[in-house]
């Protein structure tokens, strides 16, 4: 068998789900597993072959569990299994006198090489015995037992004890099968006792200061073996209910099996959309617009933008090539988008000031679009206008806006590129510089700083649970936000989460609005759909019926991925406490540590939102009872 864990655990992924799909194979694919069980050096792969010798051999016939119950006795013996001395042991034996009993015997043997070397055998005493003890250790399945794998030690007990239970053995097997079992699960429970007595005195050791190394204690070990000891000695009908209901005609193992087996085998329905709007989006005739060999706006005498959009008319001609019946929608992209700039535009200069700049930033593929309103709010005519801008983070400036000459009470409209690598938070800032007639020196105003808001980095997609956990378990970037004083209901901090960072719950399909394939990469489309988006999600499934109106906690999975290709995972565990408020926390991983680190702030931003919102409802509650008028006192006649 091969020394890398990750093929030999691949390797028994395979075998299952050949096992689980192919019944006519399955009785010679459990045959050779069985007969390879002693060359397995890995915990993990023996205990994954374990239990499919365990579940599958009883369908195949008393002969073949029967075959492999003496193949699990064999890799397991000789018995007794002892647990091997610990460093500290080891040191205080080595540090005392030689035993009494010990015979010390020197002789002379010839090496391979032909060559004469003085070999000394001890004979007799501790140090034979530990020798003899290490030969004994042949197959890796002994050895790792015998080091304290008390996971492995279970799964061995647990499996012989369901080969002869559910494979209907115990009745007809010889008694000498049955003693062996019997004196292998003694065997087990009584080293994994031993183990657990040397941790405690290890944490006893410990507990003056420092880490303490122990592993986690054994008595779930062996309560499952006596149990099983139980079942085989002094059988009741109890205890054969517990183990049909387990075991027997209900198969929840081979039905979980089977789930988890066509979530995997599930098509990732992000990868076929994705797909489909790549072999869609373009055709091979079409033409290629290259924004960076276009001229720029220019402006006319009388200060208006005598250019035209080329963004715009870059968008509007991707999205009338994507619609399948090819019918123009400039109306409804003309009002998504103005009802996006309402919503985002920015001042970054004041009213009060000669040049007055409003920024309006939108996602264009893998760039930002910076969209600059500038107006001169002087009665005289201002030259050379100049924006120059900066960045802060993973952004860098590709097109400057130009130079401008405005009239008195005119505007233009300039725009710059910036290309964005990561889904990181950064920062636009800079001044605008002018000439004026009456000055001299050239003028300037700093304007106001323009946040990258990361959600429009960040695309709602699906993964299944297997795929989640492979990430989890890889990603090493870690953001752990804390959850507290916040009064609201689990389902709907839950909700305003998911809203807020475009994540979706992972192993549940993605909520679609019902807008083309082509239209949803826009980032107009995206906003006007955001409504109707929000109300599905509010009004999924997902949320609705796996929490009631009266969950107090909330523990699940969310998954996200950015235009980069970026996974971003979280973990929410909630509670909501007896005073109303909820506690808990929130555990962001991913690749990259910019991604972590942005939606860790975005959460946090959320949260201080909704304490906002808790506060002013207190504050207005107590206004509204102030107000109440003092009911006057009666008057006496």
């Amino acid at each position: 068998m091969t020394n890398s864990a990750a093929v030999a655990a691949d390797i028994v992924m395979f075998v299952r789900e050949t096992i689980i799909r192919h019944e006519q194979l399955r009785e010679s694919i459990l045959t050779r597993l069985a007969e390879s069980l002693n060359e397995i050096r890995q915990s993990r792969v023996i205990r994954g072959c374990l239990w499919l010798l365990g579940e599958f051999s009883p369908d195949c016939g008393k002969e073949l569990s029967q075959s492999v119950l003496e193949e699990i006795v064999d890799c397991v013996s000789p018995l007794p299994i002892k647990p091997k001395a610990t460093e500290a042991e080891k040191d205080e034996k080595a540090k005392g006198p030689v035993e009494t009993g010990t015979k010390v015997t020197t002789r002379t043997v010839v090496l391979a090489d032909g060559t004469y070397a003085n070999e000394t055998v001890y004979d007799g005493g501790a140090a034979a015995e530990e020798d003899r003890n290490d030969k004994e250790s042949k197959t890796p399945m002994r050895k790792l037992i015998a080091e304290g794998d008390s996971l492995l030690a279970t799964m061995v007990g647990v499996t012989a004890t369901k080969l002869l239970v559910k494979g209907g053995v115990l009745h007809s097997c010889p008694v000498v099968v049955k003693n062996q079992i019997c004196f292998l699960l003694a065997n087990l429970v009584r080293l994994c006792e031993n183990l657990s007595k040397q941790e405690g005195a290890s944490d006893i050791e410990n507990a003056s200061g420092g880490a303490v190394n122990g592993r986690v204690t054994d008595t779930d070990a062996v309560s499952r073996l006596t149990q099983c000891i139980r079942a085989i000695v002094a059988p009741n009908k109890s205890i054969e209910r517990s183990f049909k209901r387990e075991w027997g005609s209900g198969n929840q193992a081979r039905n979980a099996l089977k789930q988890v087996l066509e979530l995997e085998a599930g098509e990732d329905p992000a990868k076929a959309e994705e797909s489909a709007m790549r072999s869609a989006s373009k055709q091979p005739d079409d033409l290629v617009f290259f924004r960076q060999l276009k001229p720029g706006a220019t402006v006319d005498d009388d200060g208006d933008d005598a250019g035209c959009d080329l963004f715009e008319s870059d968008d509007a001609s991707m999205l009338t090539a994507s619609t399948a019946d090819g019918s123009p929608t400039s109306e409804l992209e003309t009002g998504a988008l103005f009802a996006e700039r309402l919503d985002k535009v920015l001042p970054m200069t004041g009213l009060a000031d000669p040049v007055y700049v409003e920024g309006f930033l939108r996602v264009h593929s893998f760039d930002l679009v910076l969209e600059l309103n500038v107006f001169n709010r002087t009665n005289t005519t201002l030259q050379n206008i100049q924006v120059e801008l900066s960045t802060q983070g993973d952004l860098k400036i590709v097109e400057r806006p130009q130079c401008v000459t405005l009239a008195p009470g005119a505007h233009a409209v300039l725009y710059a590129t910036i290309k964005v690598s990561s889904t990181e938070t950064g920062v636009i800032y800079g001044y605008v510089a002018y000439d004026m007639k009456s000055a001299d020196d050239k003028e300037s105003l700093v304007l106001n700083e323009l946040h990258v808001d990361i959600l429009d980095y960040i695309e709602r997609a699906w993964v299944n649970e297997l795929n989640f956990r492979t990430m989890w378990s890889e990603f090493e970037w870690e953001n752990k936000i804390n959850i507290t004083n916040t009064s609201v209901e689990p389902r709907e901090f839950l909700a305003n989460l998911m809203e807020n960072t475009n994540m979706s719950i992972v192993g549940r399909r993605e909520v679609r609005a019902n807008v083309k394939t082509g239209e949803e990469t826009h980032t107009a489309k995206k906003a006007l759909v955001k409504a109707e988006v929000t109300r599905e999600l509010n009004e999924s499934s997902s949320l609705s019926k796996l929490l009631g109106p009266q969950s107090k906690f909330v523990a699940v999975n969310l998954y996200a991925r950015s235009i980069f290709g970026e996974d971003a995972l979280a973990n929410v565990s909630l509670e909501k406490n007896p005073d109303g408020s909820l506690s808990g926390s929130v555990r962001i991983r991913s690749r990259t540590q910019g991604i972590a680190l942005s939606l860790g702030d975005r959460i946090t931003l959320i949260q201080r939102k909704q304490q906002q919102k808790q506060s002013q409802k207190k504050s207005s509650a107590k206004r509204s009872e102030a107000k109440k008028p003092i009911p006057e006192a009666p008057q006496l006649l």
